[in-house]
């Protein structure tokens, strides 16, 4: 993709308690780019996520 992204994280780590639920995930959002978010429960949804 072309330009500078709209969004970027790097090595992004969430735990609830003892479950690792994110493990240094990286995520890339570049102008003009779609991307969808999937999981078994949306309504546990974090905020940073919702529409």
């Amino acid at each position: 993709m072309d330009g500078e992204p709209m969004v970027r994280a790097e090595q992004v780590w969430k735990w609830f308690g003892s479950a690792d639920v994110l493990r240094g995930v990286d995520l890339t959002v570049h102008p003009r780019q779609t991307l969808v978010l999937l999981g078994p429960r949306a309504a546990a949804s974090p905020p940073c996520c919702a529409a």
